[in-house]
This record gives C-alpha cells, sequence and structure tokens, in this order.
C-alpha cells in the first residue's frame, strides 16, 4: 500500500467511524499514561523500601510533592495500593478500548453488508447475470469481512501509533540520546524487513483472487452436481478445486509466516533493548539501576508497540486490496 492508497483508505475509513475513533484515542492516551505512572511506580518502591531515600531524581521528587500535598504516607502499603490502583486504571482503559473497538468494527460490517444487499435492489440484471455466483458471495461475505480487518488493523494502528507518541515525549524528557538512538535502530529494522512487506502486498492479491475462483467452483460444483456427473468430469472439476484449496493453503501460509515472524521477534527485542540499556548505564556509566531500570520497561513496551505497527501493514496487506 503507497502513500496514496493509504491517504485514500484513511479517508473511507474516517466516514466509517468518524469521532467514535477520537473517543478511543481519549482511551488510549489515559491508558498510556496510566501505564508510564505504573512504571514509575518501581522508583519510590524500591528507594522508600531498600535505599531509605539516599536516592534522588525528578520522577521521586516530583512523587513527594504528591504525597505531601495530598498528606498521604511513604508506607509500603500505601505504595503498593497506588501500584495496584493504576495498573487496575490502566486495564480498565484497555478493556473499554478493545470493547468499544469490537462493537465499532462489527457495526460497520453490519452496515456494509446491508448496503450491498440493498445495491442489489438496483443492479441491472445484465451486470448480475455476467458475474458468477461465488463473486456475488465473495463481494458479500468475504469482501465485507476484510473490510470490518481493514477498520480493526485501523484502530489498532492509531492506538500503537499513539501509545509510541507518549512514551517517546516520556524518554525524551528523561534522556534525548535514547531517543536518536531509538530512531535509528527502527530506521535499520524496518528496511531490513522491506522485503517481507512487499512479498505479502504480492500474495494478498494472490489470496483475495483464489478465494474467489475458489468459491465460484464450489457453488459450480453443488449447483451442477448431476450435470458434472452425467458428462464425466466430475473427476476434473474436483482435480480443479484441490489444486486452488492447495495454491491458496500455499498463500496463507505464507502470509501467515511473515505475520508470525515479526510478532515472534516482538518481545527479544523488547528484552535485547532492556538489557543494553542495563548494561550500558549501570555497569558501564554507574547510573541508578532504580531509574535505568524504569527507562529499560518504557524502552520495553515501545519495542512492542513499535512492532505492533509494523506487523499491520502484513495484515492490512491482507485485508485490503
Amino acid at each position: 500500500m503507497n502513500f496514496k492508497e493509504l491517504l485514500n483508505f484513511l479517508r473511507l475509513c474516517w466516514l466509517r467511524v468518524k469521532f467514535k475513533l477520537v473517543f478511543l484515542i481519549i482511551l488510549s492516551f489515559f491508558s498510556s499514561v496510566f501505564e508510564l505512572l505504573g512504571f514509575g511506580m518501581i522508583i519510590p518502591l524500591i528507594t522508600y523500601t531498600v535505599s531509605e531515600g539516599s536516592q534522588s531524581n525528578s520522577f521521586l521528587e516530583y512523587f513527594e510533592i504528591f504525597l505531601n500535598y495530598f498528606s498521604f504516607p511513604k508506607s509500603l502499603e500505601f505504595l503498593l495500593l497506588l501500584t495496584a490502583i493504576i495498573f487496575l486504571l490502566k486495564n480498565i482503559a484497555v478493556f473499554f478500548v478493545d470493547t468499544f473497538t469490537i462493537w465499532i468494527t462489527s457495526g460497520v460490517r453490519l452496515d456494509i453488508q446491508k448496503k450491498i444487499v440493498h445495491l442489489y435492489q438496483k443492479v441491472d440484471f445484465t451486470y448480475f447475470v455476467s458475474k458468477k455466483i461465488g463473486e456475488h458471495i465473495n463481494i458479500l461475505v468475504r469482501e465485507s469481512e476484510r473490510y470490518q480487518s481493514s477498520i480493526n488493523n485501523l484502530i489498532k494502528g492509531t492506538i500503537s501509533i499513539l501509545s509510541v507518541i507518549v512514551f517517546l515525549i516520556t524518554l525524551s524528557v528523561v534522556d534525548i540520546h535514547i531517543v536518536a538512538f531509538i530512531f535509528f535502530s527502527f530506521s535499520i529494522f524496518f528496511f531490513i524487513f522491506l522485503p517481507i512487506f512487499r512479498k505479502t502486498k504480492e500474495y494478498s492479491f494472490k489470496n483475495a483472487s483464489l478465494y474467489s475462483d475458489l468459491n465460484n467452483q464450489l457453488i459450480e460444483l453443488v449447483q451442477s452436481f448431476a450435470y458434472l456427473k452425467g458428462t464425466n468430469r466430475l473427476s476434473d472439476h474436483t482435480q480443479i478445486i484441490v489444486k486452488i484449496s492447495k495454491n491458496l493453503v500455499y498463500i496463507v501460509r505464507r502470509l501467515n509466516i511473515f505475520s508470525n515472524l515479526l510478532t515472534f521477534i516482538k518481545e527479544p527485542i523488547g528484552i535485547l533493548i532492556l538489557v543494553t540499556i542495563i548494561y550500558y548505564k549501570v555497569i558501564l556509566n554507574g547510573e541508578s539501576l532504580t531509574e535505568v531500570v524504569v527507562i529499560g520497561l518504557i524502552l520495553y513496551r515501545l519495542a512492542q508497540k513499535t512492532i505492533d505497527i509494523t506487523v499491520i501493514p502484513l495484515t492490512e496487506n491482507q485485508s485490503s486490496n
């Protein structure tokens, strides 16, 4: 999908979801903020229980101002309770985002199918008979599902991009050099996997074509079974179906392998980043382990969200042709 196609796709999706997407973005923003606060709670938890306040950093200073302003105790019990509440709020926000996403995408699919059915009432008869039954069924069922998947990919991509922006802004405040390193690393990562993106686009077109051909052949088998049997052509027809099915399985397997590859490397890359940042800042530079662990966790989540965005073109190529 090139830039022009992407803009057309975004414009088309916006006509379907409109301001529902804005509501999802707001919920996702709060989810990301709560996640950052939860990671940040590691600092006072370790500082107050292990180092007894001997270390100082910006987050800890602001956190102490917050405690003093509301006269909250600096006890371990309160810190654990506050951490649990923050992550609970984060997961509540995620739950509403996922639930609302399902509601939006299923509603879009229903609207598309209703409009297609109504359009069939106005379609020219000669056009209708010029198409095979399998093509009509493919439009009503398969293409509606693909459009629903496209909307779902758009929502997931928007949420992941928002999370990445929130995490990058936070890291830029802490250490701008880390942000520069991230851009450099993921630029290399993108170009390494660029051939996979191109290959999935090629496979996705074949996937759509094969699905349509398979539907046509299956419907013809059912409708013309007596004729095929009587003319001794049933064996040839079933061989065609088997051949199309094998080609379709081959394409689907390749598409899923490419998608699973990026999903598989998501966690190892995140762990590698976490270990690298701890080694560089703590062992080589002698910085505080507590603060570096928090930065490392944010980098870990940032890597996962970035790879989620990278996976979306793979799934989108399968659903938007």
